[in-house]
């Protein structure tokens, strides 16, 4: 009952931490709103696993870390927001000032979740090295751009309210060094405890893991795509910034999922669901562009327009009638080649089903239905029990 109090508290925040960016970006009319809150979502998302973790696995100290995070995070992207709308509102310069190096902080927090994932204690004693030598590279570079004098690089017409003047020179450059040098040590060494860690792993512990994995990809997988078309425009651009931020919100659900051990052994239907469904979009985005070329270049030599609504109308009609086909092949072939236990015994099922309707022989049957539950769900021993007459019928 003690609990309740402050989880309505904790409640309370992530609603304020939803809600605030995007408030302000509407009252502003800085940045792009739906983004905003999209993305306001997204983060809030870490906040939310980590107090679930805190309150399930109290002992697990990832759940701490996430907490801080979505916290941090939020409270960057809101400061960012508000530095951007106006440099005349109040305090505009601090919040470019602190939007400047609050990120810093936040992937510190993000390495210390791979080096302690999943169960919230280091592989061995020795990767504590890898923990210190993230604290001390955030400590130096949040330092170096906090106090770095001049104007900031984000913000070039603020000057840095908090510079010092005596920051610049050699020294100054000898210890921003040290601070790279430690980020291009601790980088690396995060990433390779989660390797170290899943060939040492065995059953929940390796399931675990690779659920990060898989979040880890989609994540890298978007932000290639968003690098990759970066100077794009319109419609692109806005469903590539969608699927980055949506991206960056299944990072904490793998979390939550692998954590809490709620539906851990799912994955391989995700991923077979996720290529299926990947595939299917390439796919018709190719039928689409592909029949807007073609029947644009027919429609210019016979007509000499350059644009005409029936072109874009037939060729959603194409993509409309290629959906449910194509939807079909490529769930078959990535169940075929990815899930392969499903597929089989989805397939030795129809099979049954087919031979079940032209038989009515009682035996044969029974025979028949043991072979399919043996061939499907590979079980121990499997026995029949059929129901004798009832008296009277």
């Amino acid at each position: 009952m003690r609990r309740k109090p402050a989880l309505w508290v904790l409640g309370a925040v992530g609603v304020v931490l939803v809600a605030a960016p995007s408030t302000l970006a509407a009252v502003t009319s800085a940045g792009s709103l739906a983004l905003e809150a999209i993305l306001s979502f997204a983060l809030v998302g870490f906040y939310a696993v980590g107090v679930l973790i805190r309150v399930r696995r109290p002992g697990n100290r990832i759940g701490g870390l996430l907490l801080v995070f979505g916290v941090g995070a939020a409270a960057s992207t809101f400061i960012d927001v508000y530095a951007d709308a106006d440099p005349a509102l109040p305090g505009a310069v601090w919040a470019a000032w602190a939007a400047q190096w609050s990120f810093v902080p936040m992937v510190g927090l993000l390495l210390g979740v791979l080096l302690l994932f999943p169960d919230g204690i280091p592989v061995s004693r020795r990767w504590r090295i890898v923990g210190w030598l993230v604290g001390v590279g955030v400590a130096i570079s949040t330092t170096g751009l906090a106090l770095a004098p001049g104007p900031l690089p984000d913000f070039p017409l603020t000057q840095n309210p908090a510079g010092v003047a005596w920051l610049v020179g050699p020294g100054a450059e000898a210890v921003g060094a040290v601070g790279w040098l430690l980020w291009l040590l601790a980088l690396p060494a995060s990433a390779a405890s989660l390797i170290v860690r899943f060939r040492r792993s065995v059953g929940d512990t390796r399931q675990q893991l690779r659920w990060l994995v898989y979040a880890g990809s989609l994540f890298g997988l978007a932000a290639t795509t968003s690098s990759i078309v970066y100077e794009a425009s319109g419609v692109a651009r806005a469903a590539v910034d969608v699927g980055f931020v949506l991206a960056i919100a299944l990072i904490p659900v793998a979390v939550a999922v692998a954590v809490l051990k709620y539906r851990l052994y799912e994955l391989d239907r995700i991923v077979s669901r996720t290529l299926a469904y990947g595939l299917l979009t390439a796919l018709l985005a190719g039928v689409y562009v592909a029949a807007i070329l073609v029947l644009q270049t027919g429609v210019r030599l016979l007509t000499g327009e350059t644009n005409n609504s029936v072109v874009v109308a037939t060729s959603t009609l194409a993509v409309a009638a290629v959906a449910g086909p194509a939807r079909r092949r490529s769930k078959e072939a990535v169940d075929r080649r990815f899930n392969r236990r499903s597929y089989d015994a989805a397939t030795t099922l129809q099979t049954f089903g087919a031979r079940l309707g032209s038989r009515a022989d009682l035996e044969s049957v029974s025979a028949d239905l043991l072979g399919v539950v043996r061939e499907a769900m590979q079980p121990a021993s499997v026995a029949l029990w059929v129901r004798g007459p009832a008296a009277g019928r």
